[in-house]
């Protein structure tokens, strides 16, 4: 499947300004942090009001499925990452809007103390993951000489460090703009794997919604998009 080609299916529009104060809301992908700095800054910098939106920030976490909440009409917008690809492939009407990451922010974790120095020695062993990231992970592992045989993708338990601490998992999937953090001065009892060092290099966040919604609102999908492209620019 070219990904290019599914990503090129983004709607621009030309027709006149959403309606004052219209209300919409948006499902993050996570909770509250850097990554979603393009929709805190237009609303903080009025790049919404000035859209005539009124727009509701919906907080992500373990268990929300941004696709989910847009399809169900929970939600008028979400953020999403490269696997909406195999979302729309199985025929779900999503319709992607905007790239607001380049780059994925998708890594795993993987604890020394573990017997882990490097992406091969997650053959066969438990690596945690969340069902976004599953094709993401896989497509790493089998990049770097893993054979599919030998890759274990179990669901993701937690999200704190505790399972590679206590050797209940060989890695784990991380988002580079957050927990990495949570290893500082302990740096080198961990080891960071990136996607992009076996040449898998994935879009990260996504803005997108569903068709009908589109189809019958394009002004108002319009407005959000450049508004939030426009908070991109700022942040």
């Amino acid at each position: 499947m070219n990904l290019l080609f599914v990503f090129l299916t983004i709607f621009f529009f030309v027709l006149p300004g959403a309606q004052a104060g219209e209300q919409v809301s948006v499902q993050l992908l996570w909770k509250h942090q850097f990554e979603f700095a393009a929709f805190y800054a237009a609303q903080e910098q009025g790049y919404y009001r000035a859209a005539g939106l009124e727009v509701t920030l919906r907080e992500g976490g373990p268990g929300v499925d941004a696709v989910k909440e847009v399809l169900e009409s929970r939600a008028d917008f979400a953020v999403g990452t490269s696997a909406l690809v195999v979302e729309r492939y199985l025929g779900k009407p999503v319709v992607v809007l905007a790239t607001l990451m380049q780059h994925s922010p998708i890594a795993l974790l993987a604890r020394r103390g573990n017997g882990v120095e490097s992406v091969l020695d997650l053959a066969g062993k438990p690596v945690a993951v969340d069902a976004h990231d599953h094709d993401e992970i896989e497509a790493f592992l089998r990049a770097s000489g893993i054979p599919a045989a030998q890759i274990k993708l179990i669901g993701q338990s937690d999200w704190t460090l505790a399972s590679l601490d206590q050797g209940r998992e060989a890695a784990k999937v991380v988002y580079t703009s957050n927990e990495p953090f949570l290893i500082l001065g302990r740096e080198h009892e961990y080891l960071l794997l990136t996607p992009r060092s076996a040449g898998i290099d994935l879009f990260g966040n996504v803005l997108f919604s569903r068709e009908a919604f589109v189809k019958q609102h394009p002004e108002t999908v319009r407005a959000f998009r450049e508004a939030t492209l426009k908070g991109l620019v700022y942040a």
